[in-house]
Order: structure tokens, then sequence, then C-alpha cells
């Protein structure tokens, strides 16, 4: 099982929307229009869509660490 956990540079972020569109469930704009995440919904992703979906940031303003859970973590 592998857990997943999504950091945005804020900083980094141009919100052209990419993500948002590629996984509109884990990924949102505010009001300045700059991503945010929900935490609890990228547990509950899909993980190639999660990948693909951060991958599409043009200006890798997203980071995705995913770690491999031993039974009972």
């Amino acid at each position: 099982m592998t857990a997943a956990r999504v950091a945005a540079d804020r900083g980094r972020c141009i919100g052209s929307g990419q993500c948002s569109l590629a996984l509109p469930e884990v990924f949102d704009a505010d009001e300045e229009g700059l991503v945010t995440v929900d935490g609890d919904a990228v547990a509950r992703a899909d993980p190639a869509r999660l990948r693909g979906a951060v991958r599409l940031c043009p200006v890798r303003a997203l980071t995705l660490e995913e770690a491999l859970l031993t039974p009972g973590e």
C-alpha cells in the first residue's frame, strides 16, 4: 500500500489550472487563482491519476511524495 502527500509551492504557482482540470477532486484554486490541495482527497485519489496531474504543472509547483506502507501502518 502507498501513502501519498502533495506539496504545493504557491510562490511558484502561476494558476494555469492544469492540475485542477486533471483531478478536480484534489486540486482547486483560491480567490487569487493559485492552487489549493485537499489533503484528504489526496489519500483517496488513484495514484496514477495523481502522478499525472502533478506532472502537468508547467512550472513544477507541485511535489508528490509517496511512501510504501507495511501492513499495520
